[in-house]
């Protein structure tokens, strides 16, 4: 009654009721099983009279039996005992109810207590924060105290707050979860007005001096309306309680305990008819476990458990990704300038925890930035280091000047939460705390439920399928016993039962799933992949689609310069200017290299002319390729005008050719230096190319110390994103003897350099731009470079400085143009084989890249990502969509969280063709990541919805990471947020790993579904002896052996089909869809039952009926006798054995699917650990059938050895002999359908 009035709702205590209820049930059924018919006739037991109530006990079991008119009569006073021995009597009687109702209380309370410990407190305010909440309409009382009216100002000062910094939000839904603010590009006008702080510019943005920033009463209010600067984490389970649910909960758990809950109840009945010793003696212990019946429980529970705990340490393993991102906020406390309640300035350091939008902090090299923040002013070449959100190892420069025509994510006026400071100082005011922060919406996308990996969907529905099948099986057999001829007790009825319903449940199921994915993992792990989620092998044998990065993992990663383009200009003095040894005449005029030819020519007067290496076994040879003016001129611009650094492996002394002129060479360095450990250089990848095949052109590395030396750095306007140039001021020793005080180089992007250019014509120009265009087509970055002489008299001041062209202190025209570098970031050796590979196998693998769309295409189609050229008859629109742009995913984002469905037709229109069409995804930014996996996971294959593989190495990259089926992450370049998130990690970032990725995954679904076969080929001849007792017909095999199979040998062989090897075709096959092709299909149960297992049932009965006098039994009620014992223990072993050998048959048979096992070309039988435990097995059969106690324990008896053999070789020939026909005909037609 008390368990009816209990209210169930929603929530931890409600899950962990209602997953529990069945295993409490349970427990207290065995307890009251246990306790034989005796407790149950006290339950229902009448008044006792008084005559009798010397002995309770016995004498409410007398009254019990003399009839059951009184059974259900209410309980009075007169039940009572009266005294203490009459309740000693029924403490001693009814101490099975007693301990049943104490189990019951303890797990019950060991639940709640669970349950409890594992809720976590979700409001703001159990996180410490307290947040103002206004009602619309709300106003104060003209009556109320000072008090509320003070209150009912701070709440009109915080809907003023909220009101103003809405104006920095664009407008998007309030739930988004990407990163959208309009704080980098207003003016600090508006700046200062949004968020109610002051934000002095006459200084400049210093804010050195003079009030700045919030008042402290404002602060206050701030800290309130918008909560603590720190990243909400998720409510975490607690550990002991997921245990719990691994171990307890779910269908086929519950079906395995339910099946453990009956044998011991089974074994209770069975010893309450023999004499034992005290329950708590060592000797009882003993003899228990000399009993085969209660040995089969204990391996069933450890199975279940060790699965469980093995699950629970892998998933608590995974559990850190919003760890790292938390381990990202700075502790440190921060300087910042507020004002007091008389607007005086006031500096102070305060804890990260407490800064709110408005305030003015000031950072410098070595600080970790506290929240997201806008530059007010910063010095020249200040630095950040982003790698923990983008994963790219380079800093990147910032500045405070606006830039309104990028997203924040890209502003270079803006710092992000948890990246550091390199180089420089800055004040900046914060604009965006804790979870509103770009790492704040980042670890918001990480707290969503990640989605069922397709492995929980198969197992789940294979075991509702056999879970069905098992009870079904078992009532049916209830039947069959009670409409036996032979009578048998009612503790045989249930055993017999139990036993069918058991024999239908694959008890290997569990471990044989974690064993093949531990051992996937181990062989991905040779492969240099780290797989973090086990069951995320499975899936990636699932994936239809695999969306890649493009650098560093489809490339090298490492940019190459592959080309030059330089005026076709040649003079024959160029080849004793590189030699080494030049006359003291053709020693040029310093900066004279420098012109192509002469000082006064500024055009390009023919076609321009390509200078490419030489290749060497994929290596690219600069050597000697500098031989002309021209060419000369391009490649010392590439070593001086670089940001990259060149380490040497000694100093050079005073006076060392290190010192001397370029015509003075260290000898055969050209012939004698490459780039190794002691040459190194240090830079972004792009200065790093450069640098390295100009200085391998001019003579190698030492020649390039000795330009940098000769030619010293007078100034330097560093490359930005706005200039897209960089730009060197280089000097001379001997300059001031040639009227020439200084040289300027000029490198960037083609369209910015020919602007500075303005001596070109026309025609020039557009000769070079087609040159470049060409370039282009071909996958290549392009850069341009050009140089101008400087005399003294053209700096204003004297003095060079500048940012821009626009402040500079001398001229930025009138340069002469030098040439053309062609670079590519190459793609990996043996990329495009597993490319290929992946096509073959069904595997359409998708691009996504920052860079230029021709650029992506053209190694789309060197990888055969693209095809070469428009496929024969495909639409033209198809052809235009292979590739899309980052501004096409922006304007068809779908509302809210991804939901397609919401959008509008048109829109879903174009993501189903942007889904089978593009290949390629260029100029896309991290955020459109999980917008681009969502709609392939939506839309893909007609609806269904492909299976997709998300590459990712930055913070940015984590929610994309998390909503794909299997999140790659990289580990050289990647993040330690990104590899949390991941499911797997490329330990050396490439991408053929993820093709061997795939196909372990293949092996382990085929694994798990032959294990699955060959476990349910032995049910039906397992479960058909109960119903042919039906007939009269003996039982051909008992409870015993039926357990004898299933525990003691099928689950074991079940388990080495995780070590077995792939098939030949099996990266041929199409990926299987979870939702169209279960683990678990028709024909796997047809192939088990109707195929295989008839073939063993056919066999075992006639190894039954052939027994001699095994037909005299037929009929018979009792079997008593000895001879009739024997005789049927005879045919029972032979039974026994032909089930045993036709498993070892079944074995052999299910280790390939299409594949000849035999024969020329077989597969064979390469698992040897499956061929150690079918060894086992057999000798195992033979134990049982001759070895005397194991017959005692499973009543066999001995078979005729020539009998015996009889049975295992036709046994052996025809299952195997069968098996193979069949499949030369799947081959035969196979290869007809193709």
């Amino acid at each position: 009654m008390c368990l009816r009035q209990v209210h169930v709702g929603t929530g931890p205590i409600s899950f962990y009721w209602q997953t529990s209820m069945p295993v409490i049930l349970a427990a207290t059924c065995v307890v009251n099983v246990a306790a034989g018919p005796r407790t149950t006739q006290f339950m229902l037991a009448p008044e006792p009279k008084a005559t009798q109530s010397t002995n309770m006990g016995t004498s409410a079991v007398d009254a019990g039996r003399s009839g059951p008119t009184a059974a259900h009569r209410r309980v009075s006073s007169q039940d009572l005992p009266k005294s203490v021995a009459d309740l000693a009597a029924l403490v001693k009687v009814a101490r099975y109810e007693i301990a049943g109702c104490v189990l019951t209380t303890i797990l019950l309370l060991v639940i709640c207590i669970f349950a409890v410990a594992s809720k976590q407190p979700a409001s703001d305010e159990r996180r410490g924060r307290s947040v103002l909440k206004t009602e619309p309409g709300s106003r104060c009382s003209s009556s109320s105290s000072c008090q509320s009216a003070s209150s009912c100002a701070v709440v009109a000062e915080a809907t003023r707050i909220r009101h103003c910094y809405r104006r920095l939000q664009p407008q998007q839904d309030s739930a988004s979860k990407e990163y959208r603010t309009l704080a980098h590009m207003l003016p600090l006008q508006d700046l200062e007005r949004n968020l109610c702080t002051k934000l002095p510019g006459n200084d400049g943005g210093r804010c050195q001096e003079g009030p700045a920033g919030l008042l402290e009463e404002q602060a206050m209010v701030h800290l309130q309306v918008f909560g603590s600067n720190s990243i909400d984490m998720p409510p975490r389970e607690n550990p002991w309680v997921r245990l719990l649910q691994l171990t307890f909960s779910g269908v086929f758990n519950i079906l395995l305990w339910g099946c453990v809950m009956v044998e011991v109840a089974l074994i209770q009945i069975k010893q309450k008819k023999q004499v034992l010793p005290h329950p708590w003696t060592l000797e009882r212990v003993l003899l228990l476990l000399e009993d085969p019946d209660c040995v089969m429980p204990l391996i069933l529970v450890l199975v279940i458990v060790s699965t469980a705990v093995l699950q629970w340490s892998t998933e608590m393993q995974a559990e850190s990704a919003m760890e790292a991102v938390q381990e990202m906020q700075p502790t440190e406390p921060i300087r910042v300038v507020r004002r007091g309640s008389t607007g005086a300035r006031l500096e102070m350091s305060i804890d990260p925890d407490t800064l709110v939008p408005g305030d003015v902090v000031f950072l410098e090299a070595g600080q970790l930035v506290p929240a997201d923040v806008r530059v007010l002013h910063c010095t020249d070449g200040m630095e950040v280091d982003n790698s923990a959100l983008t994963g790219e190892s380079l800093p990147e420069s910032r500045t405070a000047c606006v830039d309104s025509a990028v997203p924040a994510v890209q502003a270079r006026n803006v710092l992000f939460n948890g990246t550091a400071v390199l180089k420089g100082k800055a004040t900046c005011v914060v604009h965006a705390t804790g979870n509103h922060t770009f790492l704040g919406k980042i670890a918001s996308g990480l707290q969503d439920s990640r989605t069922k990996s397709t492995l929980e969907i198969q197992v789940e529905h294979f075991v509702h399928v056999i879970a069905f099948f098992s009870i079904a099986v078992g009532l049916l057999s209830l039947v069959a016993n009670l409409a036996s001829r032979q009578h048998h007790s009612a503790a045989e009825i249930v055993e017999n039962s139990a036993t069918a319903l058991f024999a239908q449940v694959p008890e290997g199921l569990l471990p044989t799933v974690t064993l093949s994915l531990m051992i996937a993992s181990r062989q991905l792990s040779a492969c240099n992949v780290l797989v973090r989620k086990l069951d995320a092998v499975e899936t990636l044998g699932c994936v239809s689609v695999i969306c890649s990065d493009k650098t560093g993992t489809l490339t090298t990663g490492k940019m190459s310069l592959v080309t030059l383009a330089v005026p076709a200009k040649s003079f024959s003095q160029a080849s004793s200017i590189i030699s080494g040894s030049p006359t003291h005449e053709t020693i040029p005029k310093p900066f004279q290299l420098l012109l192509p030819t002469g000082e006064n020519d500024h055009g390009v007067t023919e076609n321009l002319k390509t200078v490419e290496p030489l290749h060497d076994g994929g290596k690219l040879l600069w050597q000697d390729r500098a031989d002309d003016r021209s060419t000369i001129a391009l490649c010392m611009c590439g070593v001086l005008n670089n940001g990259a650094v060149l380490s040497c492996p000694r100093r050079p002394s005073r006076g060392s050719q290190f010192q001397r002129r370029l015509s003075v060479n260290e000898p055969q360095s050209r012939h004698s230096v490459m780039w190794t450990e002691q040459w190194q250089t240090i830079g972004s990848p792009t200065e790093e190319a450069i640098l390295q095949s100009c200085a391998e052109a001019l003579g190698g590395p030492w020649r390039a110390l000795q330009l940098r030396a000769e030619y010293s750095k007078a100034f330097e306007i560093p490359f930005n994103s706005e200039n897209k140039w960089m730009l060197t001021v280089h000097k001379h020793i001997d300059a001031p003897a040639t009227g020439i005080a200084y040289h300027m180089l000029l490198k960037g992007a083609p369209e910015m350099v020919l602007s500075f250019c303005t001596s070109l014509k026309e025609t020039e120009r557009l000769r070079i731009q087609s040159h470049q265009e060409q370039l282009m087509g071909k996958g290549l970055r392009v850069l341009c470079a050009a140089g101008r002489p400087l005399a003294a008299a053209e700096v204003r001041g004297g003095i060079l400085e500048g940012t821009c062209a626009r402040d500079a202190t001398f001229p930025m025209d009138e340069f002469h143009f030098l040439g053309l570098f062609g670079l590519e970031d190459p793609p990996k050796a043996g990329v495009d084989k597993a490319v290929q590979d992946a096509r073959a196998a069904g595997v359409d693998v998708i691009m996504i890249t920052g860079d230029h769309p021709e650029t992506a295409r053209a190694i789309a189609r060197r990888l055969g990502i693209l095809p070469q050229q428009s496929l024969l008859g495909e639409e033209a629109s198809a052809t235009a969509c292979r590739v899309l742009q980052g501004t096409d995913v922006d304007a068809r984002q779908p509302p809210g969280e991804g939901c397609f469905a919401d959008c509008p037709p048109e829109v879903q229109t174009w993501w189903r063709g942007a889904v089978l069409h593009t290949r390629v995804f260029a100029r896309v930014s991290p955020i459109h990541k999980q917008v681009i996996v969502q709609a392939f996971q939506h839309f893909g294959q007609q609806g269904l919805g492909h299976v997709v593989a998300m590459t990712g190495d930055g913070v940015n990259d984590a929610p994309a990471l998390k909503q794909a089926d299997v999140g790659v992450a990289m580990n050289l370049r990647g993040t330690d947020v990104a590899k949390h998130a991941a499911d797997i990690v490329l330990l050396d970032d490439n991408f053929q790993s993820i093709v061997h990725g795939i196909e372990q995954g293949r092996l382990t679904t085929d694994n798990l579904q032959k294990s699955i076969m060959y476990t349910l080929c032995s049910k039906l001849p397992q479960v058909v002896p109960a119903f042919m007792e039906l007939a009269g017909v003996p039982l051909a095999l008992n409870a015993v052996q039926v357990l004898l199979i299933d525990i003691g040998t099928d689950i074991w062989t079940a388990i080495t089909y995780a070590a077995q090897p792939a098939e030949e075709a099996l990266m041929q096959r199409r990926p299987r869809h979870p939702l169209v092709e279960k683990m678990v299909t028709k024909y796997t149960l047809l192939y088990s039952y109707c195929y295989m297992g008839v073939l063993q049932t056919t066999l075992c009965w006639i190894a039954f009926l052939t027994t001699p006098g095994v037909w005299d039994l037929m009929g018979k009620v009792r079997i008593d006798t000895p001879h009739d014992v024997h005789i049927h223990r005879q045919a029972m072993s032979a039974y026994y054995w032909t089930l045993l050998v036709g498993q070892v048959a079944a074995a052999i048979s299910t280790t390939t699917k299409t594949q000849r096992v035999f024969g020329p070309g077989g597969y064979g039988l390469p698992n040897m650990l499956l061929n150690s435990f079918l060894v086992g097995e057999v000798l195992l059969g033979l134990a049982v059938l001759y070895w005397q106690p194991m017959q005692k324990a499973f009543g066999t008896a001995p078979v005729p050895t020539t009998r015996l053999a009889g049975i295992t070789a036709t046994a052996l020939l025809v299952i195997c002999g069968c098996d193979e026909a069949r499949k030369a005909m799947v081959r035969r037609h196979d290869n007809q359908s193709k």
